[in-house]
């Protein structure tokens, strides 16, 4: 056995540990080595400092926990769980006056309206230039109808056969969906559904 190398099973088995350097001077440390295929199968690598693996690792659907920053060239999996689309919904409880709808908080807004409105945004991103948000109206008090007035932070605003949504429903509800490829320079908007009621 040369010093700082095991072979399991003594000098004919298949499997080797190793320390690849000299003393004083630590090298690579193979923890687990498949000599009949000349595969190193598990490896602390001195230079880098991180594990190198040299084949597929089977977790057998162990838990994986504490991860940082994962690099991948593909993944395969047989499930993804819902949660990791689902949305925080921002309410803006007894709005009237200036709304601002803020889509770093949440990109679903629902504004609970006692009186006329302002809607503008905020925390747009240019780069993804990809921007959406679904805002539900709402008559919160029974007392409108409300007026829906847009800032100019919407900057050009572009309705779906330029039908401006302008009003909330008295005792109702109306949900527009705004959607912006530019990063907020320009915003599409229409009208997606408005007085939702349950059917028996």
């Amino acid at each position: 056995m040369t010093e700082g190398r095991i072979n399991w099973l003594g000098a004919d088995g298949k499997y080797r540990t190793e320390d690849t350097g000299d003393v004083g001077d630590p090298g690579d440390f193979v923890l687990a080595e498949d000599r009949d295929g000349n595969t190193v199968l598990l490896e602390w690598d001195a230079t880098a400092g991180e594990w190198v693996f040299g084949g597929p690792v089977n977790l057998d659907e162990s838990d994986v926990t504490g991860i940082g920053t994962m690099d991948s060239v593909t993944v395969d999996t047989t499930a993804v769980l819902n949660a990791d689309y689902n949305e925080t919904v921002e309410r803006h409880a007894s709005a009237s006056g200036t709304v601002t709808l803020d889509l770093s908080a949440a990109n679903i807004h629902v504004v609970e309206a006692i009186d006329n409105v302002t809607v503008e945004v905020e925390n747009v991103t240019a780069d993804p230039a990809g921007n959406s948000t679904l805002v539900q109206f709402e008559d919160d008090d029974d007392g409108g109808p409300y007026t829906i007035s847009w800032g100019d932070s919407w900057n050009t605003l572009r309705w779906a056969s330029g039908d401006e949504v302008a009003e909330i429903p008295g005792e109702g509800s109306v949900r527009v969906g705004l959607t912006s490829f530019d990063g907020g320079d320009q915003w599409d908007a229409l009208e997606s559904a408005a007085n939702f009621e349950e059917v028996a």
